[in-house]
Protein backbone atom coordinates (compact mmCIF):
# COMPACT_ATOMS: atom_id res chain seq x y z
CA UNK A 1 0.00 0.00 0.00
CA UNK A 2 2.99 2.35 0.07
CA UNK A 3 3.32 4.63 -2.94
CA UNK A 4 6.90 4.14 -4.17
CA UNK A 5 8.54 5.98 -7.03
CA UNK A 6 11.83 5.17 -8.74
CA UNK A 7 14.71 7.37 -9.79
CA UNK A 8 15.51 5.19 -12.78
CA UNK A 9 18.67 6.79 -14.13
CA UNK A 10 20.78 9.66 -12.87
CA UNK A 11 24.23 10.55 -14.05
CA UNK A 12 26.53 13.29 -15.21
CA UNK A 13 29.58 13.24 -17.41
CA UNK A 14 32.95 13.50 -15.71
CA UNK A 15 33.32 17.21 -16.58
CA UNK A 16 30.09 18.05 -14.73
CA UNK A 17 30.76 16.10 -11.53
CA UNK A 18 31.30 17.86 -8.22
CA UNK A 19 29.59 21.09 -9.29
CA UNK A 20 26.13 20.33 -7.88
CA UNK A 21 24.42 19.24 -11.09
CA UNK A 22 23.76 15.67 -9.94
CA UNK A 23 22.36 16.93 -6.63
CA UNK A 24 20.10 19.41 -8.44
CA UNK A 25 18.82 16.67 -10.78
CA UNK A 26 18.22 14.31 -7.86
CA UNK A 27 16.37 16.92 -5.82
CA UNK A 28 14.22 17.81 -8.81
CA UNK A 29 13.37 14.13 -9.31
CA UNK A 30 12.47 13.75 -5.63
CA UNK A 31 10.24 16.82 -5.83
CA UNK A 32 8.49 15.39 -8.92
CA UNK A 33 7.85 12.10 -7.12
CA UNK A 34 6.47 13.91 -4.09
CA UNK A 35 4.14 16.04 -6.23
CA UNK A 36 2.95 12.82 -7.92
CA UNK A 37 1.90 11.46 -4.52
CA UNK A 38 4.77 9.07 -3.85
CA UNK A 39 5.66 8.36 -0.23
CA UNK A 40 9.04 6.75 -0.80
CA UNK A 41 11.72 7.21 -3.44
CA UNK A 42 13.89 4.29 -4.55
CA UNK A 43 16.96 3.96 -6.73
CA UNK A 44 19.63 1.43 -7.52
CA UNK A 45 23.34 2.11 -7.42
CA UNK A 46 26.56 0.20 -7.97
CA UNK A 47 27.87 0.03 -4.41
CA UNK A 48 31.45 0.02 -5.73
CA UNK A 49 30.92 3.10 -7.89
CA UNK A 50 34.03 5.29 -7.86
CA UNK A 51 31.99 8.44 -8.66
CA UNK A 52 30.83 9.19 -5.11
CA UNK A 53 27.18 8.54 -6.00
CA UNK A 54 26.57 6.76 -2.70
CA UNK A 55 27.58 9.86 -0.74
CA UNK A 56 25.24 12.01 -2.83
CA UNK A 57 22.27 9.71 -2.26
CA UNK A 58 22.91 9.42 1.47
CA UNK A 59 23.30 13.20 1.77
CA UNK A 60 19.66 13.71 0.72
CA UNK A 61 18.27 10.98 2.96
CA UNK A 62 18.55 7.69 1.06
CA UNK A 63 19.46 4.67 3.18
CA UNK A 64 20.33 1.12 2.15
CA UNK A 65 17.16 -0.95 1.82
CA UNK A 66 18.65 -4.11 0.33
CA UNK A 67 21.79 -5.40 -1.33
CA UNK A 68 21.89 -7.42 -4.54
CA UNK A 69 24.65 -9.19 -6.37
CA UNK A 70 25.07 -9.44 -10.10
CA UNK A 71 27.30 -11.91 -11.87
CA UNK A 72 28.87 -11.87 -15.33
CA UNK A 73 30.76 -14.50 -17.28
CA UNK A 74 32.79 -14.00 -20.45
CA UNK A 75 31.38 -15.97 -23.35
CA UNK A 76 34.66 -16.41 -25.23
CA UNK A 77 36.10 -19.24 -23.14
CA UNK A 78 35.53 -22.99 -22.87
CA UNK A 79 33.20 -24.21 -20.13
CA UNK A 80 34.04 -27.07 -17.80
Amino acid sequence: GVQEGWIELLGTTRDWRRVGLGRALLLNGLYSLEVAGMETALLGVDSLSPTGANRLYESVGFRIRMREFGYAAPLDQERV
